[in-house]
């Protein structure tokens, strides 16, 4: 998670360079979107006390009351995509002016996607988490 609030860093960096308030806006909507992942898909996941996403299943715990079970298409669609979508597209239009931030951001956006996928969701016991990643060689 650190790597992304790094890349986000860079990306609110690149927009201040050009508005001071879209900044602000691009802040608000990437607080407001890990708070909404937090609540809205975290709060199901039966793992969340011992969450390798610490900062995910801290803000789950505190904001939102255990409701564990599957995950529903609208959560998915609603509580994850859509909160995300804008924090990844808003800085786009500022970073193509800066191709050392562009390039860092996407960077760092990568590098947390591969540290997500093999070491922080590895053998989560979450079986209805869509992030889950099962280790090798174990059954259940």
């Amino acid at each position: 998670m650190l790597l992304i609030f790094d890349a986000s860093t860079v990306a609110l960096v690149s927009i201040a360079q050009e508005s001071m308030i879209m900044a602000a806006i691009y802040l608000l909507l990437f607080m407001a979107s890990f708070v909404i992942i937090s609540i809205s898909y975290c709060s199901k996941c039966s793992c969340r006390e011992n969450c390798n996403h610490l900062i995910m299943g801290w803000i789950s715990q505190k904001l939102s009351k255990k409701k564990y079970g599957a995950y529903t298409k609208k959560e998915i669609v609603f509580g994850v995509v859509l909160p995300l979508i804008p924090t990844l597209l808003i800085p786009q239009f500022y970073l193509y002016h800066n191709t050392l931030y562009l390039v860092l951001y996407w960077l760092l956006f990568g590098i947390a996607g591969l540290e997500i996928y093999f070491y922080v969701c590895k053998g989560c016991k979450n079986t209805k988490c869509l992030m889950r990643r099962p280790k090798l060689g174990l059954t259940e």
